[in-house]
């Protein structure tokens, strides 16, 4: 079972990983390694939510289950034509959503733009999209962003 409790004391091997299982962050292994190997990227004891709950810190990427946004850049709030959804996807990212699949488009620009299959039906800008999500994770260091593209 996985721990529901703050770890109080957490080993950190400083060269190589478990060889049980080798990218966990685990109280019950010998020695454990932070799923991200910089040591900053471990739960800190004052603030251990990870994607909204303290167990996630415990877990893999593999081993979570995200909400995800099909089609994220696709809003009726981002003017696109026949959108795939009313809000935006930073505010999907604010009510919990931690996943988003992206279409990638070349509309012509000096840069590519996301967009639903066709830019004359809406674009963004990548840029913009992608500040607003560091923007996001430079507040909130323990969540982890799913993105996937699709190259249309």
């Amino acid at each position: 079972t996985r721990p529901t409790q703050p770890i109080k004391k957490v080993k950190i091997k400083s060269k190589g990983r478990s060889s049980k299982n080798p990218s966990t962050y685990h109280p019950s292994m010998q020695e454990s390694v932070p799923l991200l190997d910089h040591p900053s990227f471990a739960p800190s004891e004052t603030n251990r939510i990870c994607n909204g709950l303290d167990s996630n810190c415990y877990l893999r990427v593999n081993e979570i289950m995200f909400a995800t946004m099909h089609n994220a850049m696709s809003t009726k709030e981002d003017n696109f034509i026949l959108p795939n959804h009313i809000l935006t996807m930073e505010k999907a990212l604010a009510a919990g959503y931690r996943a988003f699949m992206l279409d990638v488009c070349d509309c012509g620009r000096l840069d590519l733009q996301f967009c639903h299959g066709v830019c004359f039906a809406g674009t963004r800008e990548i840029i913009n999209v992608f500040q607003n999500l560091i923007n996001f994770l430079n507040k909130n260091s323990n969540e982890v962003v799913i993105l996937e593209f699709q190259m249309g």
